[in-house]
């Protein structure tokens, strides 16, 4: 009898079924968090799109590229629970939970403290967020967005 053949989407997820079959509970937490990251970041893409055709077929607006608007930075907390995501001018990056705490107690210094800390520890956030310095304006919304969100626990 022959095999049916499959059209590529429902072949990756026949793949990934049965990769999941032989996957321990941290490789399924793992690709569970990635697989999150992703849908939100399809969900963002179909939404930026979408917002540019409307703002194309705006009157008097045709032929002028919208200007991309970027979102207030944001955490997604992993599935993990011991992981968030910084969500912010089109990147995702991934921060332990003690480095959440740790750049929280840094922007209770204000903003300066918050810039020494990702300058020491997160030298890779700073070039991937193309923040200039402790008087970035981004670093200021930074700050105030972690400290909205988080609350240092008392040990």
């Amino acid at each position: 009898m022959a095999k049916k053949k499959l059209d590529p989407l429902s072949s990756l997820r026949e793949e990934l079924a049965a990769l999941a079959l032989e996957l321990d509970a941290e490789g399924l937490e793992f690709l569970i968090e990635q697989a999150k990251v992703h849908r939100y970041n399809m969900e963002a893409e179909k939404l930026e799109r979408l917002g540019e055709e409307l703002e194309s077929k705006r009157p008097g607006k045709r032929g002028v590229a919208a200007p991309k608007v970027q979102a207030a930075p944001h955490f997604v907390a992993g599935g993990d629970g011991k992981t968030f995501h910084l969500v912010w001018k089109g990147e995702y990056k991934l921060f332990g939970g003690d480095e959440v705490a740790q750049m929280l107690a840094a922007a209770k210094r204000g903003v300066p403290g918050l810039w020494g800390w990702l300058e020491r520890e997160r030298g890779d956030a700073i070039a991937d967020l193309a923040l200039s310095g402790p008087g970035d304006p981004g670093l200021a919304e930074l700050a105030k967005v972690l400290l909205a969100t988080f609350e240092l626990r008392k040990s």
